[in-house]
């Protein structure tokens, strides 16, 4: 009898819970249970035995009559010191015997009458088998994987055990999902179980320990008995898929086409190579499609992210490079494994099975609550447990079409959470709500410092500001509120500047001549006669989707001059200095309410905005 592998362990109000299996070539079966209990989640772990001096120690038990013993077994290497998984006082406990020589390793019993038994079936290495030992009116009977595996005359004496995982030497390999039973379980009683760890007041259960808590000293006894065992030296393993989908993107991004998809997943645990893992879309509601994008042979640490993408440089100019940097990758050459629209299902794959997925495979997403149509979905924090249950309220969903009008993640009515489940907030300390103890900037900086009308004032010798800037933008607008404080400035002397020296960039200065200019890479515009009133200038660049590029002035308000080239290398933003830095490049003036954002502004925005922002404001940078 073989059962269909599934890897999940959630139990949550009112939902299926669909029982833990092991990744192995036999199967546990799928139990569908109601749970009403608090809401809680517990991954599906065992515990690795190092063959030398790892035990576990469970309160001692004897029985006299019937009994059960119920178990999952795996096993690394064996031999006559590590092949007990659980034991007792005198010479009674259950192994693995090979009848005393060779490798092939059966289910053994020994006796304290000083029987020894074996089963039929060589169990195989590196795999788990579901084991049962029964004693039913002095006969016992073997079970592997839910069959009858030997029936054998056993008389009813004492029965102890008080240890698991030891006798003269350590178990090597894997153990999980024990149970003690003071009556005789039933064929069809060992199959249910296989499946469905037993748990609370159920009639013979004398303990259950699932293996399951993932961390500390203790496994808990899922019974009402209160046997809860302690743990010397075993560690935590987590079975089945250590990977999980952690998010899915289908950006609308300016470079068009599938650049803007990915798929994101998280390792739950150290993963040594993860080219056993695969992901697959399934288009449109029709079906699994399979495995479509395999991963690399690469390693992943617990808790490491990885995006897998179409196009880094697309995803570099939407989220920034700053953001971009703190991004591990790959790239999906073909765009098969991240395909998906935001219409579609995917689905994650291990050793070619489905262990985790979102959305449903037989149903288009369109118009679906789960749509995520050029937006993207992220998996919550307190929901990484992989699953072929897709439950929505496990997902935060974007609303559908929210990046349409997105450049830049920076500006987003949307914006995809990229620092996952790390701590996020305000980074600025110049910020009111800045925190200091989160990792990762999530762009709410906000209540800067404001008291009352004030402007830079450039007077003093060599006077200036500096910001580093890397931000090379393709496409944005200059605003600047300006005046000088003499009618004459040298010729070069800048309020403001963009990249330092002067092979790249622009600059707005004086021409030495009594006129304000734009001064770019041979490309002169004449503003207006230098005035010691506030103006107003407006730089405008643009590069449409054909790559045509071109830059417009604007002052007070009236284009002035334009030219078919857009300055996109950034590395500073000085006011009250040019390019070079040196010499007469030091203006005199005064600044004020200098902004930038990161698209065209149109003329009618233009003007408007010459108000002081008394009318609604496109989005700064």
């Amino acid at each position: 009898m073989n059962y269909k592998i599934f890897n999940f362990c959630l139990i949550r109000i009112d939902i299926i819970l669909i029982s833990k299996i092991k990744a192995s070539a036999m199967f546990k079966k799928i139990i569908l249970t109601t749970i009403f209990t608090s809401f809680s989640f517990s991954n599906d772990y065992c515990l690795s035995f190092d063959g030398v001096d790892d035990y576990i120690s469970i309160p001692s038990v004897t029985f006299g009559g019937d009994f059960t013993f119920l178990g999952y077994i795996n096993f690394n290497s064996v031999d006559g010191n590590s092949n007990v998984f659980i034991n007792g006082d005198g010479s009674n406990f259950i192994r693995l015997d090979n009848g005393g020589s060779g490798n092939e390793w059966n289910l053994g019993y020994n006796s304290q009458t000083g029987a020894n038994h074996i089963g039929n079936s060589t169990l195989p290495f590196n795999e788990w088998s579901h084991v049962g030992i029964v004693r039913e009116n002095e006969i016992l009977s073997f079970y592997v994987n839910g069959q009858l595996d030997g029936q054998f005359e056993e008389i009813n004496s004492n029965i102890n055990f008080d240890i698991i995982g030891f006798r003269d030497g350590s178990w090597n390999g894997s153990l999980d999902d024990f149970s003690l039973w003071t009556i005789a379980l039933s064929e069809a009683n060992i199959q249910e179980y296989m499946g469905n760890i037993p748990s609370g007041n159920i009639p013979g259960l004398y303990a259950s320990w699932n293996f399951n808590y993932g961390e500390g000293e203790t496994i808990y006894d899922l019974s009402i008995n209160q046997n809860h065992g302690t743990i010397n030296g075993a560690s935590w393993n987590l079975n089945g898929s250590h990977l999980i989908i952690a998010g899915i993107l289908d950006l609308d991004l300016p470079e068009g086409g599938s650049r803007g998809k990915s798929v994101i997943v998280q390792a739950l645990e150290d993963i040594s190579d993860i080219s056993t893992y695969g992901l697959g879309v399934a288009n449109n509601g029709g079906g699994t499609d399979g495995q479509e994008y395999t991963f690399p042979n690469q390693s992943m640490t617990a808790g490491d992210i990885l995006w897998v993408i179409v196009d880094a440089d697309a995803y570099s100019n939407y989220f920034g490079s700053d953001v971009w940097s703190s991004v591990d990758y790959v790239i999906d050459q073909e765009g098969y494994g991240v395909g998906q629209n935001g219409d579609d299902a995917v689905e994650l794959f291990f050793n070619g099975e489905v262990v985790d997925l979102f959305g449903h495979v037989d149903i288009d997403g369109t118009d679906e609550t789960w749509e995520y149509k050029d937006a993207w979905v992220h998996r919550n924090c307190d929901a990484r447990i992989p699953t072929t249950i897709f439950v929505e309220s496990d997902w935060t969903i974007a609303e559908p079409n929210c990046t349409d009008s997105d450049n830049y993640w920076y500006h987003s009515s949307c914006p995809y959470p990229y620092w996952d489940c790390q701590s996020a907030g305000c980074m600025d300390p110049y910020a009111g709500n800045y925190d200091s103890e989160v990792d990762y900037n999530d762009g709410s900086c906000s209540d800067y410092p404001d008291n009352g009308f004030y402007a830079l004032d450039f007077s003093s010798s060599s006077a200036y500001t500096h910001l580093d800037w890397n931000q090379n933008l393709d496409n944005y607008t200059i605003s600047i509120w300006f005046k000088s404080n003499s009618e004459t400035q040298p010729v070069f002397s800048s309020y403001f500047s963009m990249h330092f020296p002067a092979t790249e960039g622009f600059q707005l200065d004086s021409d030495g001549n009594g006129n304000y200019r734009y001064l770019g890479q041979g490309e002169t515009i004449t503003l207006a006669p230098l005035s010691t009133e506030w103006s107003h200038v407006v730089v405008v660049a643009e590069t449409t989707d054909d790559s045509e590029e071109k830059t417009t002035v604007y002052f007070n308000g009236d284009s002035i001059g334009s030219e078919n080239y857009v300055h996109n290398l950034w590395n500073k933003i000085d006011l009250g200095r040019n390019r070079n830095e040196n010499g007469n490049g030091y203006g005199n003036y005064r600044v004020d309410n200098v902004i930038i954002w990161d698209t065209p502004l149109t003329l009618e925005q233009i003007q408007a905005h010459i108000e002081y922002g008394s009318v609604e404001q496109p989005e700064k940078v």
